[in-house]
């Protein structure tokens, strides 16, 4: 992020410190001057290191980013993140577009550029509804994503839910690739993010029904459930029973699916009903 730099330099420089003490046996200085200079960006466990030296938490850096900027970097990641976790409406997605589009442009920060084409290609899915020809399509305009996180080792968190939200926008098997070196990151580094486990799974799955995998979702949904389960991901353990539904259609499927949903909705989770409904209908379609 292009703007940690130069507040970093403001930090610093307010603080009286020089920028040999704030590297000193980190990074090096000449990597200070690469920072504030917006040359290099650190590494997220990096960038919390340098500001515990200036004495600064991150949720205080993101006030001040705010603050100072606001149109910045972090605005635009509490945005997308809440439109992940709310199932926002359409025009908080597209808000969060445009200003993705308008960080992107000014700074070519690429992680905006990541959300911009990620909810570009959700602004589009919600209005062609779920279908793997659309799917396909909207592969291209996700490639840049893929090339660029396909060169880091360590996602960050960002970076896993953008690859969450996006993974059945790819072919089955760069999907099973990336669910699986997530998992890896999940357990290593973040496992209080056990729940993204889930919603990898869950996309995964609804991919394999899309290419009409027989055998291969009920597998999948079986883990998929259960990994959702052990995280508390409750809302997504009705979506495996869902799908089992309607790949199974054993008789009364769709009044259980009926109830499945109205389970949904008093939890609130009323866009993911929607999606749902789309899903649904897609699979009874093929």
């Amino acid at each position: 992020m292009t703007e940690f730099g130069a507040l970093l330099k403001y930090l610093r420089t307010s603080r009286h410190i020089t920028q040999a003490e704030l590297s000193h046996n980190l990074i090096s200085r000449d990597t200070v001057v690469r920072i504030e200079n917006n040359h290099q960006n650190p590494s997220f466990e990096t960038g919390i290191q340098l500001l515990e030296r200036l004495g600064i938490s991150l949720s205080d850096f993101d006030k001040q980013r705010s603050i100072t900027n606001p149109t910045s970097f972090s605005n635009l990641t509490q945005k997308f993140l809440y439109q992940l976790n709310s199932s926002g409406d359409r025009k908080t997605l597209t808000d969060v577009n445009k200003l993705a589009r308008q960080i992107y442009q000014e700074e070519g920060n690429f992680t905006a550029r990541n959300i911009m084409l990620v909810t570009e290609a959700m602004e589009k899915i919600d209005d062609w509804n779920f279908n793997l020809a659309h799917i396909q399509e909207l592969r291209k305009l996700l490639q840049p994503v893929w090339s660029n996180l396909a060169q880091i080792d360590e996602w960050c968190m960002l970076d896993l839910r953008i690859l969450d939200c996006s993974l059945f926008f790819f072919d089955l098997e760069t999907a099973h690739a990336i669910m699986q070196h997530a998992f890896r990151i999940i357990d290593k580094k973040y496992p209080t993010l056990a729940g993204l486990k889930a919603a990898f799974s869950a996309n995964y799955c609804y991919l394999l029904i899309l290419n009409r995998q027989i055998k291969a979702p009920f597998v999948e949904l079986a883990e998929s459930r259960k990994i959702a389960s052990q995280t508390g991901r409750y809302d997504l353990v009705i979506v495996a029973d869902i799908r089992r539904l309607v790949l199974e259609q054993l008789p009364n499927y769709k009044t259980n699916i009926k109830h499945k949903l109205s389970v949904l909705t008093n939890l609130g989770a009323t866009g993911l009903v929607e999606s749902l409904k789309k899903e649904v209908q897609a699979i009874l379609d093929r």
